[in-house]
């Protein structure tokens, strides 16, 4: 999950005529970790204004209230306003950061599994709707009410959860994974992209900072581990390499590579 991989709050009402608030603190941490990005030189500089992207957000908004106020369904109202009016499309080749990043997203209506759902997140905060962020490995989905998973690349099908068991390995005894992530959870998942891009362009002292944090807040998110591992590894800090290393097998022992990363580590160790 390099960087193709939010619990909503209660914002608006539902009067279509009232001013549009400021953004609740999902929407204002997605931005932020644009403005991060922009910043660290692994975002385009000419990403959209904070206001550009939040009057984009609160048109989809207003045009998801009307249809739940006719009745429709909350979940299958936004998959109509995002997939058919405003024809957002699924991104599964650019794993790039960009594709992940909410600005960018509305702009270009097009994402990444990580970008349509934060998205969702940033849409049901505005219209009040209990959306949450799933996690399971190489792969971000979107659950309503505890209950309805919405599958981005698949335009907001429900899919069991046995279906993503199936498709992806997720680890039995696992407290991360498949569960309804709190909104700091989901955002410290799109931190863990930032890292990967920083990583991935040679800057490992700033992804080292930024892996850190991820998994002080989801310590059981066994890539995040793996990455911090690999990460240290480069830097040459053989021990903390592996502790973190040993972190992500106690989190995920199937985690691919990580095995193999090990015994490279303990093989070039005096």
């Amino acid at each position: 999950m390099r960087s193709g991989l939010l619990a909503a709050v209660l914002l608006l009402g539902a009067c279509s005529t009232c001013r549009e608030p400021g953004p609740g603190p999902v929407t204002r941490g997605l931005l932020d970790l644009s403005d991060e990005a922009r910043r660290a030189g692994v975002a385009p500089a000419g990403l959209a204004s904070h206001q550009a992207t939040l009057g984009r957000l609160a048109s989809m908004a207003r045009e998801t209230r009307a249809r739940i106020e006719r009745g429709q369904h909350p979940v299958d109202a936004l998959n109509h306003v995002v997939f058919e009016v405003r024809r957002f499309r699924r991104d599964v080749k650019d794993l790039s950061l960009e594709s992940a990043l909410l600005g960018r997203v509305l702009a270009r209506r097009r994402g990444s599994c990580m970008g349509l759902g934060g998205l969702y997140l940033a849409l049901g905060e505005s219209l009040e709707l209990p959306l949450g962020g799933v996690l399971v490995p190489g792969h971000f989905l979107v659950r309503h009410a505890g209950t309805r998973d919405v599958e981005l690349l698949k335009r907001g099908r429900r899919m069991p959860r046995a279906w993503y068991r199936e498709r992806y390995p997720v680890p039995e005894r696992s407290t991360l994974y498949l569960r309804t992530l709190a909104a700091g959870e989901s955002l410290a998942v799109f931190r863990y992209n930032l890292a990967n891009e920083l990583r991935a362009r040679g800057r490992r002292r700033a992804a080292l900072g930024h892996y850190r944090r991820v998994v002080a807040t989801l310590p059981a998110f066994a890539e995040a581990w793996a990455n911090l591992g690999l990460t240290l590894q480069e830097l040459g800090r053989p021990a903390e390499a592996e502790r973190a290393y040993l972190e992500a097998r106690a989190a995920n022992p199937r985690l691919e590579g990580l095995e193999h990363n090990l015994r490279v580590l303990r093989s070039r160790q005096p």
